[in-house]
């Protein structure tokens, strides 16, 4: 403890810190080093760097409205897609369903061809036979 001499309080002495930071948390003197190997100063890095962003600013806005552009057209086709897909299945259903009936059409001609090839038969036989009945009258 110190004595003070204009007071007769007695403080506690202060250690005095370190003027020199050691190197290991220092910056080496505020300067980077860019990757072309040129030192520059912190400062001026972080001017370029902002007149650079400042510069690339309006493209990338302007990029930004050319991109929600495009998602609009690339959104508008998927709705187009999407619109011809669906009528085009309807449309495989409906040929489908068509598909299905004139199977049934065609099995139903059959069914009435072999009756009507039947009947056929049956009348060329009545007829043969009735030949027959005549051959046998007319002896």
């Amino acid at each position: 403890m110190q004595k003070n001499s204009k007071n007769s309080f007695k403080t506690p002495a202060v250690a005095k810190t370190p003027k020199a930071i050691p190197k290991r948390v220092r910056f080496s003197d505020n300067v980077l080093e860019n990757p072309a190997g040129h030192k520059k100063n912190i400062g001026t890095q972080l001017r370029e760097s902002y007149q650079v962003v400042n510069a690339l600013e309006p493209k990338v806005s302007e990029s930004y409205e050319e991109a929600s552009l495009i998602q609009a057209k690339v959104l508008d086709i998927l709705q187009q897609i999407h619109a011809l897909l669906t009528s085009r299945f309807e449309l495989e259903q409906s040929k489908n369903f068509i598909f299905k009936k004139v199977n049934q059409l065609n099995e139903l001609q059959k069914e009435y061809l072999e009756k009507e090839n039947a009947k056929l038969d049956l009348i060329e036989q009545a007829r043969s036979r009735c030949l027959e009945l005549f051959g046998q009258l007319e002896d």
